[in-house]
């Protein structure tokens, strides 16, 4: 996934429950540690890379409008997503992002998504930033995860 975490350009790539957070200069890693392994794998951006997450979240949208023709803007406020949302991990990983989260869906004449982005802006000890979802209908790409070389482990949270 290509994003931005915290007004920095990122890419998290996601496999196997454990996600990778590209570490930008100056963040403090070692040197020759370009990313940042984070066990868990939703820690981030991690409902995002999830079709039937992200289908369920846009269930929750609030103030709802079409801008131009194939074009949906919408909010979803965190705090009433509970009531719109089957899965318990994605209402809990809720808390960890902002409470209104704005997002922007485009389709095809066919009525498929073909571009969703998501923004997130808020609280800035939360996770702030935006997600792009591109090319809906083609096979997933093999996702090279870095070497142990390559990455510093996030700190645990238990």
């Amino acid at each position: 996934m290509q994003g931005t975490l915290n007004g920095t350009a990122s890419t998290i790539l996601a496999a196997d429950g454990v996600e990778y957070i590209s570490l930008v200069a100056g963040s403090g890693a070692p040197a020759g540690k370009a990313w940042l392994k984070v066990d868990g794998g939703d820690g981030t951006f991690g409902a995002f890379s999830d079709p039937h997450l992200v289908a369920q979240l846009l269930r929750s949208y609030h103030g709802l409008k079409l801008s131009t023709a194939g074009h949906v803007e919408g909010t979803i406020l965190t705090a009433e997503a509970d009531q719109h949302i089957a899965d318990p991990n994605l209402i809990a990983s809720l808390a960890g992002y902002p409470d209104t989260i704005t997002f922007e869906v485009a389709t095809d004449a066919s009525g498929a998504p073909t571009r969703i982005v998501f923004r997130l802006a808020g609280d800035s000890a939360k996770t702030s930033g935006s997600v792009q979802l591109l090319d809906f209908g083609a096979a997933a790409p093999t996702v090279q995860v870095p070497t142990a070389d390559q990455v510093v482990e996030a700190p645990s949270h238990g």
